[in-house]
């Protein structure tokens, strides 16, 4: 099952014992999913954005500068951690606070 859509969709991964991002094809990140089901063990990259491979590498760039500002302490956490929330409400506030990052990128990239 090739869809045309799976090679303009691409998969931004996070590794948390690499500290590393990746980008790939989404129909790699599939195919990588229906081998760990297959053996039963992968890897620990999780999906953390998907796009086109433009969108996923501006994501990566800025969730690089939104950590690199919450470990130097130069910008609150947008997302208010401190009151009671459900994981998936602070999933929704920092995606929202994402891609306005993102839109506020994609316009200073495109400024003279």
């Amino acid at each position: 099952m090739n869809h045309t859509h799976d090679e303009t969709t691409y998969a931004l991964l996070w590794s948390r014992a690499q500290h590393a991002f990746h980008v790939e094809p989404f129909s790699t990140t599939l195919k990588k999913a229906r081998q760990v089901f297959l053996r039963g063990y992968g890897t620990d990259f999780s999906p953390v954005f998907i796009g086109s491979d433009d969108a996923c590498r501006q994501t990566r760039r800025v969730l690089c500068e939104y950590r690199e500002r919450l470990q130097a302490h130069q910008d609150p956490a947008p997302v208010d951690v401190s009151e009671a929330k459900a994981v998936g409400e602070l999933c929704d506030d920092f995606m929202a606070d994402l891609l306005e990052r993102m839109a506020a990128h994609k316009q200073h990239d495109t400024q003279p």
